[in-house]
């Protein structure tokens, strides 16, 4: 039995990212190599060892510039400085260091593609690792399929959308790219902010129901418009790709064989 409950969280923690992926890369009207696709998933998971080498310094300096025993000071530290910003540095440098520099990126669906693949190759890993951490528990795993694992999906094309303006848009270009880099650094932040102080507050003797609300409510509400965002900016592109192809274009280039 244990072997059993061993064989099915592992399965429950890879799966979910998996699912998510084929779904985002089969939307795709022109689908990418999958050898560059899965080498973006392998780097992602890859990237786990410099995140928690640079993890701890980055605390360090969160520490400096905001101390006290608050639980949201405490939370805020965690998500932004031990989560948030070296996950998504990390992401960031495999997504326009090693994805945007391939040839075989060369429309903007292709940065959505990508940088749900490197988010997800990292959160797919970080699943794992919890699920071994925490006695393989199918709650931690089941619920970790219906949040986290869809917040990274959906931070990882955020970014992927910001590169795709930086590398086909003529203009705003080092904006895009700085967008790129820190808005899933905020939206990240922000969705771990009240969960790590909820979990800072387990030890006050007078625990605040309605902060403890707040806490439970704000990173769904968060997710839900970060996923629906996605959705419609994916539909969007999707539509455009079609117009695209109808018009006899292919991968990359127009009609007339100009690139995009």
């Amino acid at each position: 039995m244990l072997e059993v409950a061993i064989v099915t969280a592992l399965a429950g923690a890879v799966l979910p990212p998996l699912v998510i992926l084929w779904i985002v890369y089969h939307h795709d009207v022109f689908p990418e190599p999958p050898q560059v696709v899965w080498t973006c998933f392998l780097l992602g998971m890859a990237i786990l060892v410099p995140v928690v080498i640079v993890a701890g310094p980055t605390m360090l300096i969160g520490q400096k510039l905001l101390t006290g025993s608050d639980p949201w000071v405490l939370g805020f530290l965690a998500a932004f400085f031990g989560a948030a910003i070296p996950e998504e540095f990390f992401k960031f440098l495999v997504l326009r260091f090693y994805a945007a520099a391939h040839r075989a990126f060369n429309e903007p669906m292709d940065g959505i593609v990508y940088g749900v693949a490197v988010s997800l190759g990292f959160a797919t890993l970080e699943n794992i690792l919890y699920a071994v951490a925490l006695g393989f528990s199918l709650l931690v795993v089941g619920l970790r399929a219906i949040t986290a694992i869809p917040m990274h999906a959906a931070l990882g094309a955020i970014m992927g959308w910001y590169v795709s303006r930086w590398r086909f848009r003529p203009y705003g270009r080092i904006r895009s790219l700085l967008a790129a880099l820190v808005v899933p650094m905020i939206l990240h932040g922000l969705y771990d902010w009240p969960l790590l102080s909820l979990s800072e507050m387990e030890d006050s003797p007078e625990p605040n129901l309605l902060l403890i609300l707040a806490s439970l409510v704000l990173p769904f509400v968060l997710l839900f418009v970060m996923v629906r965002r996605v959705y419609r900016m994916m539909r969007q592109m999707r539509e455009v790709q079609a117009r695209h192809q109808a018009a006899g274009g292919i991968e990359g280039r127009r009609s007339d064989g100009t690139p995009l």
